[in-house]
């Protein structure tokens, strides 16, 4: 897959949103830092992985760093995942 370097732009993105909607990046995260996390593969493994960020997630939002994280799995699975 195509990677990015260093000072290059991240390209528009949409992504659906597990509540509903969409979200496009980065307009949508114009504000401040960002954090976005891409998972490809199993949902599960995503579970694992956001564990240790929803430990420090209030201290991210607190230092203005909005943080976003994207599945390949479909919306029923990615929503199931996200509570």
């Amino acid at each position: 897959g195509e990677r990015l370097t260093a000072g290059q732009l991240f390209p528009a993105t949409t992504i659906t949103l597990t509540e509903g909607g969409t979200m496009t990046l980065p307009e949508d995260m114009a504000d401040g830092y960002k954090m976005v996390i891409f998972f490809e593969g199993p949902g599960d493994h995503i579970v694992d992985a956001l564990g240790g960020f929803k430990e420090i997630l209030d201290d991210l939002r607190a230092n203005n760093i909005t943080v976003a994280a994207a599945s390949s799995d479909p919306q029923d699975k990615a929503a199931e995942l996200a509570k």
